[in-house]
């Protein structure tokens, strides 16, 4: 891939991720996120209760403790 399109790649994602963020300070966009919180340690766990279909959302994994 040429550098310049890998700059406009980066430009884009920079500017996609500022409109997402002005959408949930606007209370416009929500995140779903699964109510369970897992550590670094049970990423396997988390893992398998999205394989599984158990998520209710997107899994959030801490990774300080």
């Amino acid at each position: 891939m040429p550098a310049r399109a890998v700059f406009q790649a980066v430009e884009w994602a920079i500017s996609f991720g500022a409109c997402l963020a002005l959408l949930v300070e606007a209370g416009k966009l929500m995140p779903i996120l699964d109510q369970r919180r897992f550590s670094l340690g049970q990423a396997a766990e988390a893992h398998a209760a999205i394989e599984g279909g158990h998520a209710h959302g997107k899994i959030v994994i801490g990774v300080t403790e």
